[in-house]
């Protein structure tokens, strides 16, 4: 009698759904951790999905308002920074990984330098630009400020 052998699909390409345990309360140093291939933010140390891709109406206009603050901003000190970029925002007297609040506002303006790191900007930005539609305009509008 033949011997078959069970070959599992060892195909890379397949999306897997991410191990996420939604009623874990998330930190920063957890953030640093996750394997996944979808952006996500942590609001209060809720995981939450973030869109796949804006839709081009968004980027238009992401892109108009950035490049006009770019303009303005141009030899002065305050740096204008578009999504994505991680936005850590601290707890008092806590190290930065127990943050539990990460985000990636669609535009930001940051005029302390300190504040700015390779990886991330570990502080409160001075100006945020959150362009909202669809089915995020809750999660966007009401979510992050209330929680923030």
């Amino acid at each position: 009698m033949k011997e078959y052998k069970t070959i599992e699909n060892t195909n890379t390409d397949e999306a897997k759904e991410p191990a996420i345990d939604y009623n874990k309360v998330y930190t920063y140093a957890d953030y640093l951790k996750l394997e996944i291939d979808e952006m996500v933010e942590i609001i209060r140390g809720k995981i939450f999905r973030m869109c796949a891709a804006p839709r081009t109406k968004h980027q238009i206009i992401n892109g108009n308002i950035y490049y006009r603050l770019r303009q303005q901003l141009e030899g002065q000190k305050c740096k204008v920074f578009n999504a994505p970029i991680d936005v850590v925002l601290p707890i008092a007297n806590k190290k930065r990984t127990k943050s539990t609040n990460v985000v990636q506002p669609d535009i930001c303006v940051i005029c302390d330098p300190k504040i700015i790191e390779e990886t991330a900007v570990f502080g409160v930005p001075d100006f945020v630009i959150e362009i909202v539609a669809g089915k995020d305009i809750k999660r966007d509008t009401q979510t992050q400020i209330q929680h923030l």
